[in-house]
C-alpha cells in the first residue's frame, strides 16, 4: 500500500504522465491516501499536472525540483521537513506568470476601500460641521 510522499514520488518517476486513478484501480489501493500524499508533494512544487486522460484522469509528472528529490532521498525528507530550499529563492523574484496570478486574483477577490470610504467620511463630517458654524454665524447669503 502506497501512503507515504516518497513512495508516490517514486512512481511518478517511474512512469511519466503517471495517473493515480489507474493505479488505485488497478492496485487496489484507497485513493484518499494517494491523494494525501499527491497534495504534499504538490503543495512542495515536486509535481506538475500533465493532460487529462479519458478513462485515466489527470496525469502527473515531476518538476525540476521533483526529479532532483526522487534522486536524492534525503533532500525529499528535508523539504517536506520544511526546511529551505531553492523554491523559496525562485519566489523572490515574482514571473510574469505570478504578476499575472496576483492581477487575476485582484480582480476576482475585490477588497473594499477603506481608505477611500474613510476620507469620503472624513469630508462629508468636516463639510456638515462647517455648514452648522456657518448657519449658527448667520454667513452664507
Amino acid at each position: 500500500m502506497v501512503s507515504t510522499p516518497g513512495e508516490v514520488l517514486s512512481l511518478i518517476a517511474a512512469g511519466s504522465p503517471w495517473f493515480p486513478a489507474v493505479y488505485a484501480r488497478s492496485h487496489d489501493v484507497p485513493r484518499a491516501g494517494l491523494d494525501a500524499a499527491i497534495r504534499q508533494l504538490w503543495t512542495h512544487e515536486l509535481i506538475e499536472a500533465r493532460d487529462w486522460v479519458k478513462g485515466q484522469g489527470q496525469g502527473l509528472s515531476l518538476t525540476p525540483e521533483g526529479e532532483r528529490a526522487a534522486k536524492d532521498p534525503a533532500a525529499l525528507a528535508k523539504l517536506l521537513a520544511g526546511k529551505s530550499t531553492d523554491t523559496e529563492a525562485r519566489r523572490a523574484a515574482p514571473t510574469t506568470w505570478d504578476r499575472g496570478e496576483r492581477a487575476r486574483h485582484s480582480y476576482y477577490n475585490p477588497q473594499r476601500p477603506l481608505v477611500t470610504q474613510s476620507l469620503i467620511l472624513l469630508n462629508m463630517a468636516v463639510f456638515v460641521i462647517g455648514l452648522s458654524i456657518a448657519y449658527r454665524g448667520g454667513s452664507g447669503g
